[in-house]
């Protein structure tokens, strides 16, 4: 028996593929006009090159690798090289940035007392008091029964009448500080599952709300700045930017409202994500103020998640829709 027995041709108006035995092994195509033709063995064996290595395959499983180590020790230096100076471009920015930014306020509220307001369900129960400066963040502007002095905003990912309620807010009644997303964050946030959401604040809407500007850290880093004059804010969340600057200002009293780590908002949102995992920074953070603000007393105003780690304060009117919350 000859060798061409094993050979079999099967032809059409557009294609002709060659077996061998079973096997087909080369296809020939003509599609519009043009021509394509492939080796059908590469469902076997397949070759597959990156930009450091090549890898042989048969049948799907790997028989062999060749590593080009120079190729992948460039590649890794010019990652590394591309984070520091992304790094070192924020701090450079940064250390002018920040002390136009926040010299103004170092212990502007000292021997005062501040209420931090974020957009958590329990806001909506804060009755306002006088002898109360507010810091809010985001959509705590929505609030009817707060009026804020001091508003910060970072991840813009509100819906178009949202933003410009923010950027509209109580015209130089109350200053925005808007923050600005350094490039490794922002990349990182768009490829990941928990903040793919995550938008930069366009500059109109900077100029639209007269905001001044402050950097947050260019990773996922959760240390708090010794001195916020000088260094990029943490970005744990909004809330800790905004806390961060409350403690610059080295207030008596600090009052934690609607700050909850748990899911949802006191708004309807398209955007609705677990804030549990904030309750960790929490901790972080008073550590840190256990160290360099000892003299600041901090109460959580019907807490969520944050029970037993501040002092802890109810209100009635909570109370009485959930009785269950104070045990």
């Amino acid at each position: 028996m000859s060798f061409k027995c094993f050979i079999n041709t099967e032809k059409s108006p557009t294609k002709r593929v060659i077996h061998f035995f079973w096997l087909p092994i080369y296809l020939e195509e003509n599609f519009n006009g043009g021509e394509k033709k492939i080796s059908l063995l590469y469902s076997l064996f397949k070759i597959r090159e990156t930009s450091y290595k090549t890898e042989f395959f048969l049948c799907g499983i790997r028989i062999y690798r060749k590593l080009d180590i120079e190729k992948m020790l460039n590649q890794a230096t010019t990652a590394i090289l591309h984070k520091t100076e992304a790094k070192l471009k924020t701090l450079i920015q940064c250390q002018s940035l920040h002390k136009e930014t926040f010299e103004p306020y170092r212990n502007i509220f000292y021997g005062k007392k501040v209420a931090l307001v974020a957009s958590g369900p329990t806001s909506k129960y804060h009755i306002k008091r006088d002898d109360y400066i507010y810091v809010g963040v985001n959509n705590s502007c929505l609030l009817e029964n707060i009026e804020l002095d001091y508003l910060f905003c970072q991840d813009f990912y509100m819906n178009p009448s949202m933003r410009e309620a923010i950027a509209g807010y109580r015209p130089g009644k109350c200053q925005k500080f808007f923050g600005r997303i350094p490039d490794i964050r922002y990349e990182k946030c768009l490829r990941s599952n928990f903040a793919s959401h995550v938008r930069r604040i366009p500059k109109n809407f900077i100029l639209k709300a007269h905001a001044l500007e402050y950097y947050i850290q260019d990773e996922y880093v959760s240390s708090f700045a010794l001195d916020i004059e000088h260094e990029p804010l943490s970005p744990c969340g909004i809330v800790f930017p905004a806390m961060q600057f409350i403690l610059h200002g080295h207030p008596q009293e600090i009052y934690l409202v609607g700050c909850d780590c748990s899911s949802g908002f006191f708004y309807n949102s398209d955007v609705t994500f677990d804030n549990s995992y904030q309750i960790t920074a929490w901790k972080r953070l008073k550590q840190h103020m256990d160290i360099l603000y000892p003299d600041i007393k901090v109460f959580s105003i019907n807490p969520v998640g944050l029970k037993g780690i501040w002092n802890d304060v109810y209100t009635n009117n909570y109370l009485e829709e959930n009785p269950t919350a104070k045990k």
